[in-house]
């Protein structure tokens, strides 16, 4: 079958497969690399969308990545918590400390004596892993918007030789 020139295949190719594990293996390894490897041109590669329109490519996106898990991890993400180290003067009081973090979203997990300082561990939201989870979620929604930028070339419409006539004009540089 084909739509506009692109060809849309029912069922999952041999190449597609190889291509959506190399992905999966790989730890998400771009759609264009995957397909290089799994033996697509390098001209194809370049316009992923060929593949990634299919129907055989959909079929296998719902196989490796179901729908369910991609959300439960991507929720993983949206409320992820690390471990993170902080370090106090000794003479501050503990209490104290506490009051710092446990008003906010973070808590804390520790509290270490060492002989020249306190060493806080703090259970706190990973804000990197938040705003990859923000990022994935605004970009599967289609909520950023492309940005288009044009540019004009003022010589765009000058004909040869209005353009050597401009450079002849011109000083060179030294």
């Amino acid at each position: 079958m084909s739509v506009f020139g692109t060809i849309i295949t029912d069922m999952p190719t041999l190449r597609q497969q190889t291509v959506i594990k190399k992905m999966v293996e790989n730890g998400g390894k771009s759609v264009s690399k995957a397909m290089v490897e799994a033996g697509y041109s390098k001209s194809m590669a370049k316009n992923p969308q060929k593949l990634t329109n299919s129907l055989g490519w959909s079929e296998l996106i719902e196989k490796y990545l179901p729908i369910e898990s991609t959300l439960k991890a991507h929720k993983g993400l949206l409320f992820a918590k690390s471990v993170k180290h902080y370090s106090f003067s000794k003479s501050m009081d503990d209490g104290d400390i506490r009051k710092i973090f446990n008003g906010s979203d973070s808590k804390v997990v520790k509290i270490i004596n060492t002989k020249t300082s306190k060493i806080v561990y703090v259970l706190e939201t990973d804000s990197n892993s938040v705003l990859h989870a923000l990022d994935l979620t605004y970009r599967i929604r289609g909520s950023y918007k492309a940005i288009k930028l044009e540019l004009e070339d003022p010589f765009s419409q000058m004909s040869d030789e209005e353009l050597q006539q401009i450079i002849d004009t011109r000083k060179p540089l030294r």
